[in-house]
């Protein structure tokens, strides 16, 4: 357990147990998270305008 990297709410630090549950269920959120941005990125990206010149 850390201060400096992890989801560091004040029930985590209060067991063990409660550090990994915590910081998986925020892990997996980032990850969810993370793909939804990044295929949002990709299709804007590709998804140009039809008719305007650059």
């Amino acid at each position: 357990m850390n201060h400096w990297y992890a989801f560091g709410m004040g029930k985590a630090f209060e067991s063990e147990e409660n550090w990994y549950k915590i910081n998986r269920y925020g892990a997996q959120r980032f990850i969810i998270w993370s793909v939804a941005i990044i295929i949002s990125g990709i299709a804007i990206f590709l998804l140009q305008p039809q008719g305007v010149e650059w």
